[in-house]
């Protein structure tokens, strides 16, 4: 997923680096705002990965609580994928553990 993103973030840069080679000359103005550009654009890719392997990290502490409580239980552990994925974007604390919402204070 972080591949394809990273392919449609700088699928810009890399038809003006085309563009460059076939002739088509370009200002400095314009390389400066490329270079600009593929520094968010790679900031940006960084922040997807982190956040994709944050959320890998929690689904794993996830599923192994589970085996854990089954084991316990004598059941049969869980199937990684028969877990439902956390988020990190919610309101829910998975890494603490616990499935109470946070609290805001504003």
């Amino acid at each position: 997923m972080s591949a394809l993103a990273s392919a449609v973030i700088f699928l810009p840069p890399a038809i003006m680096f085309k563009l460059d080679d076939v002739g088509i000359s370009f200002t400095d103005t314009d390389w400066f705002i490329c270079i600009v550009y593929i520094a968010i654009g790679w900031s940006y890719c960084i922040y997807l990965e982190q956040m994709l392997m944050a959320e890998l990290y929690l689904w794993q502490m996830k599923w192994e609580k589970e085996v854990r409580k089954a084991e316990a239980s004598g059941i049969t552990p869980p199937e990684f994928n028969e877990i439902p994925k956390p988020s990190i974007l919610d309101d829910i604390s998975d890494l603490l553990g616990n499935d109470q919402q946070i609290l805001n204070y504003h």
